[in-house]
């Protein structure tokens, strides 16, 4: 039988980092920045078969880059071959 006694009833979880973030660019900066892209040139299609390849973890930080990039990493297609996949 274990003893109550030595165990420690606190746990001490670390703390969370204060984040912060912080635009270095102005909207319209960002904005001719996107507009200049190459990336704005590549077929939603191509962009779609290129997503499928990559891992999940990759596929969600790709998904945080822009609005465009979330639309296709969230496509049912990928996720479905990736839940297949395991």
């Amino acid at each position: 039988m274990l003893d109550d006694s030595s165990v420690d009833s606190k746990v001490t979880l670390p703390s969370a980092p204060n984040v912060t973030w912080q635009h270095i660019w102005s909207f319209s900066e960002t904005q001719d920045a996107l507009s200049d892209s190459l990336f704005v040139a590549i077929p939603n299609e191509i962009l779609l078969r290129i997503f499928q390849v990559l891992s999940v973890g990759d596929l969600c930080n790709v998904s945080l880059v822009c609005r465009s990039f979330k639309m296709i990493a969230d496509q049912d297609e990928i996720w479905k071959s990736k839940c297949n996949s395991k």
